[in-house]
């Protein structure tokens, strides 16, 4: 158990970082994610756990089609690099979806349910349904909510509490 919570202090600070860096420069740099990306890839295939690797083929794919940004495609791999289970994801997913909801509503606050179904409405006419590169240049860091949910996985399989999947 004190291993648990060692492991579990370690990976909330390495994930605070990665978050405060993000949110002050709006990058999560290599020097951070590529050696744990390295060592977890090893260690995975040391152990002949070669799932992860379906994981990261989807991110990079998402990376590619633009959903997200480079960094928050380089933390997501360390995070399912550690954990490649649907129980993470299930954490994940619920963590982002509490945490940026409130962001949206402050984001959109003050535009009418109208302006927003019409910019909707303007984005499905155009074909543009994808963010440009530019919108993902100005697009608010999102590393921060995903390093949340890793933090939050940490503490779930720490005290045994994690998703099954």
């Amino acid at each position: 158990m004190e291993t648990d919570i060692l492991l579990a202090v370690a990976l909330s600070i390495y994930l605070a970082i990665a978050g405060i860096i993000d949110l002050k420069t709006h990058k999560v740099p290599n020097w951070l994610t590529l050696p744990a990306l390295a060592g977890l890839a090893l260690w995975r295939i040391a152990r002949r756990e070669p799932i992860f690797l379906v994981y990261w083929a989807v991110i990079y794919l998402l990376w590619e089609a633009r959903i997200w940004g480079a960094g928050d495609a380089k933390l997501l791999m360390v995070l399912f690099g550690l954990w490649p289970e649907t129980g993470f994801l299930f954490v994940e997913a619920l963590t982002v979806l509490v945490l940026g909801i409130p962001l949206l509503v402050a984001k959109y606050r003050g535009r009418s349910p109208m302006e927003l179904a019409q910019a909707v409405h303007v984005r499905l006419l155009t074909g543009q349904i994808l963010p440009t590169e530019e919108e993902l240049a100005k697009a608010p860091p999102a590393s921060c909510l995903l390093a949340a949910g890793g933090v939050v996985y940490a503490w779930l399989a720490c005290f045994g509490l994690k998703m099954a999947g």
